[in-house]
C-alpha cells in the first residue's frame, strides 16, 4: 500500500516521471579559450570631424542610411590584425548617388583597433551590428566582389573604403550634417588618395 502510495505522490509532483528517474546532467563547462564578445560600452566608436565628413562625401559613390538585416561571418578569422567581413543591408535612404537596389551586400574593413570592431572576437561588433539598426555607410562600388560566401552565392557589391570613418551611427542630427556637406562639396567618387584641403590624406 505504501508503495502505491508512493508512486501515486511521484506522479502528481513531477508529472508523470518516474521517482527512479536521474536528474538532467548539468551543462557542459565552457570553453576557457573562447572569449566572450566586447559590451557596447568597450567598443571603440568614430568620431568624425566636418573635414572627415566633406572627404567621405567627396570620394565615395554612394552614401546611404542603411538598416542591417543580416551580419555574415567573418572571411578569415585567424587573418589577424586584418580581414573582412560582409553585412547585408535594407537601403533607407540614399544621401548621395543612386542605390542600385533595395539591398545591398557591403564588404567591411576588419581590422583590430579599429571603430566598431569587437578586439576580442575578431569581428564587426554584435553589439552594434543587429538586425534592425540603421547606418550610415560612405561606400565604393566593389567591382571585384572582395568578399563571397557559399560558393559565390553571396558576392558584395559595394565596399567600405575608408575603415575609420565609413561607417557612423545613423541619427537626424549626423544626416542633417551629411546632407549640409554633400549639397556644399558634392561627390565625385574620387580615388580618395587626396583629401579635399590640397594636402595628400595621411592614411
Amino acid at each position: 500500500m505504501n508503495r502505491i502510495v508512493h508512486i501515486a505522490a511521484c506522479l502528481i509532483f513531477v508529472a508523470g516521471a518516474s521517482c527512479s528517474e536521474s536528474s538532467p546532467p548539468p551543462p557542459p563547462p565552457s570553453n576557457p579559450l573562447v572569449l566572450a564578445p566586447m559590451e557596447a560600452a568597450e567598443i571603440s566608436l568614430p568620431e568624425p570631424t566636418t573635414a572627415d565628413l566633406l572627404y567621405g562625401v567627396r570620394n565615395s559613390e554612394l552614401v546611404v542610411v542603411a538598416e542591417v538585416l543580416r551580419l555574415e561571418p567573418v572571411v578569415d578569422p585567424f587573418a589577424a590584425p586584418c580581414t573582412q567581413q560582409g553585412v547585408t543591408y535594407r537601403v533607407v535612404e540614399a544621401m548621395h548617388g543612386t542605390a542600385p537596389a533595395e539591398t545591398v551586400r557591403v564588404a567591411h574593413p576588419v581590422c583590430l583597433g579599429r571603430p566598431f570592431i569587437d578586439n576580442r572576437a575578431f569581428g564587426l561588433s554584435r553589439a552594434y551590428f543587429t538586425p534592425g539598426r540603421t547606418m550610415v555607410l560612405f561606400l565604393r562600388r566593389d567591382d571585384t566582389g572582395r568578399v563571397r560566401y557559399e560558393g559565390g552565392e553571396w558576392v558584395s557589391d559595394y565596399w567600405v573604403w575608408d575603415e575609420r570613418y565609413g561607417v557612423l551611427l545613423d541619427s537626424e542630427e549626423l544626416r542633417a550634417l551629411v546632407r549640409k556637406t554633400n549639397a556644399a562639396g558634392g561627390g565625385a567618387g574620387g580615388s580618395g588618395a587626396t583629401d579635399p584641403f590640397g594636402g595628400r590624406r595621411k592614411r
